[in-house]
């Protein structure tokens, strides 16, 4: 490695490695306090509860397109698999209001019509 005197100029100060890394750990530590937290993301129990509700006033089985887009008509903004994914959590369990009829298909129990 060639010095080329940039790095042992005696005018100059804070050129030494250990100035350097004091100033960088000073700086990213100023950062950190200075860092507000990120928000949570929302959680997904609207979209569950919203979801149940569009399959309880099905008088039929219905599928999970069917359910994603009386949702998305409601004005719920949600990713593509977000609704199955609900509908599988809320079916699954023993407390479930929900069953699955088949691949992509979901009906409210008999009992549980409120």
């Amino acid at each position: 490695m060639e010095l080329n005197g940039a790095l042992s100029n005696p005018l100059e100060k804070g050129k030494t490695a250990l100035v350097r890394l004091h100033k960088l750990v000073c700086d990213l530590s100023s950062r950190a306090h200075s860092r507000t937290p990120l928000p949570l993301p929302p959680r997904r129990e609207p979209l569950g509860v919203a979801a149940e509700a569009v399959v309880r006033a099905a008088d039929r089985p219905v599928r999970v397109a069917e359910v994603s887009a009386a949702l998305r008509s409601a004005g719920y903004e949600f990713e593509a698999s977000a609704v199955r994914k609900v509908l599988h959590a809320r079916a699954s369990g023993s407390r479930s209001h929900l069953y699955r009829v088949g691949f992509g298909l979901y009906a409210c129990l008999p009992d549980s019509q409120t």
